[in-house]
């Protein structure tokens, strides 16, 4: 991503937001590190194969694309 300007958190979200409602895979940075997320069984198993994990070791998964796009709406409104 990297987008520059005052809307750049707003449009760098919005395109981590277009990514994973596709169904793609996306990775952005956090302040402890980098996240990398994506919805459904397919994304789900592009990231464990891209990190070489094995899928009993289970990864950190939160929320819903529901809640996703909650967020991503009210940051919309204020």
């Amino acid at each position: 991503m990297g987008t520059s300007g005052d809307d750049a958190p707003e449009a760098d979200g919005r395109a981590v937001h277009a990514c994973v409602a596709a169904g793609g895979v996306a990775v952005f940075k956090v302040d402890v590190g980098y996240a990398i997320v994506g919805h459904g069984e397919a994304a789900i198993r592009r990231i464990y194969e891209v990190k070489s994990r094995s899928f009993d070791k289970p990864c950190g998964m939160f929320a819903s694309l529901a809640i996703f796009d909650a967020v991503i709406d009210k940051r919309r409104l204020h």
